[in-house]
């Protein structure tokens, strides 16, 4: 089955490329991995934090999309089914990360950046990497809306058709992950009385939150 012509929230491009997966050629994957490998490993890099695991969530991902696109309503957008794949193989990677830290955890505190690679300490300064170290640290679910929101620029109803989640469930958290990085950040931002009113506005514009560079995925 091929997609129909001019869908208007598909690119051409796009169309072609699904339509020739529906064939199973692999053509049609090979060009939606040049469209949407870019986005995708950023998305997955900021959920679980190491390049080398987003790459393969990534990979992981693509290939689910070869096997499950006859899964894939043509009259919907692409990329939030495509991203959904992404954020649910990002969340596994993350869980299964998490248990083999505890599990080879050493005695001493262990720090608050990963150090899993030279691109990883490249991505920006010390500010930039507490911030992250801030972001890996909050509950799963704020950690992905964080992600969407300021990492890949997802408005609030982009979110919601990518994670499944109703609006207010993406606004509530959202909300309570800009209050959890308020807190965390304080001693970056400094402790007083001035410091702090600055530091919430800071957040709530998210002025202070780094984008992942093109360092990060190229």
């Amino acid at each position: 089955m091929s997609e129909p012509a001019d869908v208007p929230h598909l690119s051409s491009a796009e169309q072609r490329a699904i339509a020739a997966l529906r064939r199973k050629d692999v053509r049609g994957l090979e060009a939606l991995v040049r469209l949407h490998q870019l986005r995708a490993v950023r998305l997955a890099y900021a959920v679980v934090g190491e390049r080398s695991a987003a790459e393969d969530v990534v990979s992981d991902a693509f290939v689910k999309v070869y096997e499950k696109i006859h899964q894939y309503d043509g009259h919907r957008p692409f990329a939030p089914w495509f991203n959904r794949i992404v954020v649910n193989g990002a969340k596994k990677a993350l869980r299964r990360h998490q248990l083999e830290r505890r599990a080879q955890a050493p005695t001493d505190a262990p720090s608050l950046v990963d150090d899993a690679s030279m691109a990883d300490r490249a991505i920006a300064s010390e500010e930039q990497e507490t911030v992250l170290a801030a972001v890996r640290q909050l509950p799963e679910a704020e950690r992905i809306v964080v992600a969407l929101r300021y990492y890949l620029d997802m408005s609030e109803r982009e979110m919601s058709e990518t994670l499944g989640w109703p609006a207010g469930t993406v606004k509530r958290r959202l909300y309570n992950a800009r209050t959890h990085l308020r807190d965390r950040l304080a001693p970056l931002i400094g402790r007083d009385d001035v410091s702090q009113a600055r530091a919430g506005v800071q957040l709530e514009g998210v002025e202070c939150l780094p984008p992942i560079r093109e360092s990060t995925t190229s």
